[in-house]
């Protein structure tokens, strides 16, 4: 499967803390923790916190370094081996931060993807899980969601609501198909998030 991938796109956060359910919006807790990260380059892409100083996002986003999330400079970045998503150290990044959920979502589940389009306006695309998908791009699997996505998103949230009614990252938007294609995020129930 050929996935097309913008340089803006997909990806996002990791977690400390619980966000809470929200009666008038499930993701308005999950959505403070999504923030914005511009490059060098003047390259926008998303990230999410998951702990005081520390942010997740893609990959990718962390190829014209230095860098910024929400103005502060990056200190240092740990990509993951062989996934697109890298772990951020960003010196004053304070919470509210995501928690971090380790169980994937099953076939048809309602999932959201949260991120900064064009680095400009903090979107939250409500889709569907569809399935787990090998992306013969990379030879690496990732996560398939049915969802409005676009340029800016990658490194942002793909978030779950649990049956205990909490909402958490299980997540990083990676990439986006062509138009009404849906895109890839890297699953983080198969990441040993704090091993590197």
């Amino acid at each position: 499967m050929k996935i097309a991938v913008f340089w803006g796109l997909v990806v996002a956060g990791v977690f400390a803390g619980v966000t809470s359910l929200s009666a008038a919006n499930p993701y308005a807790d999950a959505r403070a923790t999504v923030r914005r990260m511009v490059d060098i380059s003047g390259g926008k892409c998303s990230a999410v916190v998951i702990a005081p100083g520390v942010a997740l996002t893609a990959k990718h986003c962390t190829d014209a370094m230095p860098a910024q999330v929400d103005g502060l400079d990056v200190k240092s970045h740990a990509s993951h081996p062989t996934q697109d998503v890298s772990r951020l150290t960003v010196p004053g990044l304070k919470c509210p931060c995501a928690a971090l959920g380790t169980v994937r979502p099953t076939p048809d589940e309602a999932i959201a993807a949260l991120g900064y389009l064009y680095g400009d306006a903090l979107i939250t695309s409500r889709g569907e899980y569809l399935e787990q998908v090998l992306n013969t791009d990379d030879s690496q699997t990732y996560g398939l969601f049915m969802g409005n996505l676009g340029p800016g998103m990658s490194g942002g949230g793909v978030f779950r609501i649990f049956l205990t009614g909490e909402v958490k990252l299980v997540g990083i938007l990676s990439a986006m198909g062509k138009q009404g294609f849906p895109g890839l995020y890297v699953e983080l129930d198969t990441l040993k998030v704090k091993s590197w």
